[in-house]
């Protein structure tokens, strides 16, 4: 499985390469830059076109404004997401 990064700002740009994708071959890596400009939107397309998501937002802060944190992303179609600790 190959994860291929989407680290662009306009969602265009952005579905114009998951669209060149292999969803058999490849899983999505949104990290914060996607996820700061784009928010939920380019998650749910990746994730309409069948791709498992990789959320990287690299969350690190005091435990339960972490915890926070991820359970406000509980209804994203993820499946993997980064907990710096």
């Amino acid at each position: 499985m190959i994860i291929v990064a989407i680290d662009e700002n306009d969602f265009k740009q952005a579905s114009l390469i998951i669209d060149c994708l292999d969803v058999d071959k490849c899983m999505i890596k949104i990290g914060s830059v996607a996820f700061n400009a784009l928010g939920q939107d380019i998650i749910f397309y990746a994730a309409e076109k069948g791709f498992d998501i990789f959320l990287d937002l690299k969350l690190h802060d005091i435990p339960n404004t972490v915890k926070k944190a991820i359970s406000g992303l509980t209804s994203l179609p993820i499946k993997m997401l980064t907990v710096h600790a």
